[in-house]
């Protein structure tokens, strides 16, 4: 598995859902070419950590998506976007022999002017 690295998905308003986040879990092969690993048997898990200790976030739904070639999406839930400061979250996956994890995903979110709509 390649070295993981931070990925910024930006910055969102209070209140936004954005599309859904995918994944590609890679390895590399021989000649350093980037692979997908296959999550055939694999199954997903998410750890968040968000502004408030006391709430619960990533509470969105994860699926794999396409096993054969590493995808995994998480569907966000609007309490990912609600508390206004930084967040951070992992993406797991496991086969009972092995455990990777994604890049370590971050974002921050803004207290935007006016209510958010309806």
């Amino acid at each position: 598995m390649a070295n993981p690295t931070k990925n910024n998905l930006g910055v969102f308003a209070a209140g936004e859902i954005p599309y859904p986040f995918v994944h590609t879990f890679n390895t590399k092969d021989a000649s350093g070419n980037k692979v997908p690993i296959d999550l055939t048997g694999f199954t997903a898990s998410i750890t968040f950590e968000g502004p408030d200790e006391t709430k619960t976030y990533g509470t969105g739904t994860l699926a794999i998506t396409d096993a054969a070639n590493g995808e995994v999406t998480y569907t966000w839930a609007a309490g990912d976007f609600q508390d206004v400061g930084n967040y951070r979250f992992l993406i797991w996956v496991q086969n009972g022999t092995n455990r990777f994890a994604s890049d370590l995903n971050v974002y921050h979110v803004y207290d935007g002017p006016g209510p958010t709509p309806t």
